[in-house]
């Protein structure tokens, strides 16, 4: 019997508490994961390559269950995510992965979202995790004053990033 395929998608801008809670849950229930990480530049914080870095670090400090690919999508360059997106997004995967996916985990307040995709992926199961009651875009906006929400070391970068500027 093959290995369920189970992902998760986000911009993760940055990273935070919240995030880890959901990896976390997902690691309850399943080996390991594939985590798509939109990169998005002119809106993200910082480079690509601080990015990967930090989920390379993501990566190995939850044992290298999760699989992380960081990725652009030029039609996606700029887009906050809706159902047409959101589902573009999921064949890109398949695509790159050679293979259908079994579970899409994302927060509940992406359920919008969902919409329509019981019809387009019948047999994908998409699981809502619970929010944890912050996001990236209020950290985003006070980074100092969200400083306890996030690894130092995605602080540290984000705090150099917005001196040099």
């Amino acid at each position: 019997m093959s290995e369920k395929v189970v992902v998760s998608m986000g911009s993760f801008n940055p990273p935070h508490k919240g995030h880890f809670e959901m990896f976390d849950e997902i690691l309850k229930v399943n080996e390991k994961f594939h985590l798509f990480v939109r990169y998005n530049e002119g809106i993200d914080l910082t480079s690509r390559e601080v990015k990967e870095k930090w989920f390379e670090r993501i990566s190995a400090e939850y044992d290298n269950r999760i699989i992380v690919h960081v990725f652009t999508m030029e039609d996606m360059k700029g887009k906050d995510y809706n159902p047409h997106i959101f589902a573009g997004a999921i064949h890109f995967f398949e695509n790159m992965l050679g293979e259908a996916i079994d579970e899409v985990w994302t927060g509940e307040d992406a359920a919008p979202l969902f919409e329509g995709m019981d019809k387009e992926f019948p047999n994908t199961k998409f699981v809502l995790t619970k929010r944890c009651g912050i996001t990236s875009t209020a950290i985003r906006s006070d980074i100092e004053g969200h400083k306890d929400c996030m690894p130092d070391y995605v602080y540290e970068d984000l705090m150099r990033i917005t001196k040099d500027e």
